[in-house]
């Protein structure tokens, strides 16, 4: 495998090693999942993974359709003295910093983070906004976010 260092201004999916090429297929295809089932619309959610003791965080862009997410669209992020590095003209997901604590504590298992806005839960707190039994312990239920851990 060449160094990163001699590919610099190629596109990162073209230095990926095999096994990272595989887990950043796979988010696509979770992705087109979870729109199968309803479960997100096309602008819905995000994805993140970090492979152990790697210094990347690859997570789904903001503003890319889900349903139709590739490898070559997935952010991939450097990680330089615990502080996150993203690339210019690369618009990670809005969520990336949530992603970025789930992931990034020292005791954590935590690689990837699959966060789905399941549109029913959207849909039910929206029409619950606008009845008289809204409280702050609804804001809770908005979102539900799987931690993947290995």
């Amino acid at each position: 495998m060449c160094s990163s260092d001699l590919l610099l201004g190629l596109p990162f999916f073209i230095i990926l090693t095999k096994e990272i090429a595989i887990m950043l297929t796979a988010v696509g295809d979770v992705m087109r999942r979870c729109y199968d089932k309803g479960w997100i619309t096309t602008r819905d959610g995000n994805v993140s993974l970090r492979k152990k003791n790697s210094n990347f965080l690859y997570i789904t862009p903001s503003g890319v359709r889900k349903n139709k997410i590739e490898v070559e669209n997935i952010v991939k992020i450097k990680i330089e003295n615990s502080q996150l590095v993203i690339p210019d003209g690369k618009t990670p997901s809005g969520e990336l910093y949530m992603h970025w604590l789930l992931q990034s504590s020292d005791n954590t298992k935590t690689k990837s983070v699959l966060h789905v806005h399941a549109t029913n839960i959207v849909a039910a707190m929206e029409a619950d906004r606008k009845s008289t039994r809204l409280n702050s312990s609804h804001l809770g239920i908005s979102y539900a976010v799987f931690c993947l851990k290995k």
